[in-house]
């Protein structure tokens, strides 16, 4: 993944983005910045209005997350928005902002880090182990190829499949 820092789940998710634009863990005063770009994420996709080919990816947890992998790379916004709740958005866009860092709208969070990742090279190989699974939650060690940063992704069943939540985290979080 190729940075250390941001947590709860940033730092996973948008690893490229952080590992060039932010330092340190979640300290910092995320002040009349952070408000407004967590009220611009109301307008991201819900998972509930997940396009069609994100849903027929979500069958299982892994593949779920392999497919907002790929989108999150693409970059694919509406796939890769359409598989995280509107709260795992608003955390991302707090925590960015808070560090300086303004994204006003879940596509244009993964729109950056996407151009952020193909350019500093940064692979998306990645090994994942799920370590529990039931009808309605799972949760999966995920480790990237680049550098071993790793961290726990949650995920929640919904009426559409599956998507990622905001209780996953960075593994020095655990």
């Amino acid at each position: 993944m190729g940075m250390r820092g941001i947590r709860p789940f940033v730092g996973l998710v948008v690893a490229g983005m952080a590992l060039a634009l932010v330092t340190g863990c979640t300290a910092g005063q995320a002040g009349s910045t952070a408000t407004s770009a967590v009220a611009s994420a109301e307008d991201s996709p819900t998972p509930t209005a997940a396009s069609s080919s994100a849903t027929a990816d979500a069958s299982d947890p892994e593949t779920t997350f392999r497919t907002w992998l790929a989108a999150s790379r693409e970059p694919d916004p509406d796939t890769a928005c359409a598989l995280m709740t509107d709260a795992l958005v608003q955390n991302m866009i707090a925590e960015l902002a808070a560090q300086g860092v303004t994204v006003s709208s879940c596509a244009e969070l993964i729109t950056s880090s996407a151009a952020l990742y193909a350019s500093l090279g940064i692979s998306a190989d990645v090994d994942v182990t799920v370590l529990s699974e039931s009808p309605d939650a799972a949760e999966l060690d995920v480790v990237y190829s680049d550098g071993g940063d790793c961290g726990t992704v949650v995920l929640e069943q919904t009426g559409h499949g599956w998507v990622l939540n905001e209780l996953s985290q960075e593994c020095g979080t655990r």
